[in-house]
């Protein structure tokens, strides 16, 4: 069984790690691995400072900010190290090319990844972006997106889903968890219950699975229907 404690891994930049400790306050992890570059060698020193004070381990891996390969490898090399750790990633700072290894060992992993949303100097809102498996549309919750669809795009229940399809109730309500959190659908509370509304975003996503098969969004056919 996976232990409840987290790894976040982190990349610096030149400017604005603010966004990293923003990230890395919120989300308390057991243990940090920041990925930093030559010219961040004294500010990675002043994080395992602040960190060891609270009892909090920091890793700390030097990269070559534009070598991509070798930044995935030093990322999956603290994850192998540490497989009973869930993880996650904050790319709020750092080069294109270490953000987008980043993000790489996140699909990888199947992690989720966060950054912060911000505009000059002002601190803007944490994001999260979902892991795979939580984005992914399988066949059952392509079909719950179809039936939306077909229902003029919401129902107002649950039960209005299950009645119409060959799934169970726990698996339905797993499936809406997981379309809500990626954006393809909204829960909204009723009198008796909550309606169920499909996005824009779950419409344009739904409309790629039905026209590219085997498209990231869809993976293979025969997926598991539970």
């Amino acid at each position: 069984m996976m232990s409840s404690k987290t790894l976040h891994i982190a990349t610096l930049g030149l400017y604005a790690n603010q966004r990293v400790h923003h990230v890395l306050v919120r989300r308390k992890a057991d243990k940090i691995a920041i990925l930093y570059t030559e010219k961040n060698m004294e500010e990675v020193g002043q994080i395992r400072d602040q960190y060891k004070k609270q009892g909090i381990e920091v890793i700390a891996e030097k990269v070559n900010p534009y070598e991509f390969n070798e930044i995935l490898t030093k990322i999956l090399g603290i994850v192998a190290e540490h497989p009973d750790y869930k993880l996650e990633f904050n790319v709020s700072c750092g080069t294109k090319v270490m953000t987008s290894a980043a993000h790489m060992a996140a699909l990888l992993t199947d992690s989720p990844v966060y950054f912060v949303d911000s505009e000059g100097d002002e601190m803007g809102e944490m994001r999260k972006l979902q892991p795979l498996s939580i984005s992914v549309l399988t066949p059952p919750k392509r079909r719950i997106l179809e039936q939306l669809v077909e229902k003029g795009g919401s129902v107002e229940a649950q039960k209005e889903l299950g009645t119409r399809m060959s799934l169970k109730a726990a698996s339905i309500s797993r499936h809406l968890s997981n379309l809500e959190a990626a954006g393809y659908i909204v829960r909204s509370h009723r009198v008796h219950g909550k309606s169920i509304s499909i996005t824009e975003l779950g419409r344009v996503v739904l409309r790629i699975k039905q026209i590219r098969k085997q498209s990231v969004w869809g993976g293979k056919e025969n997926a598991s229907e539970e």
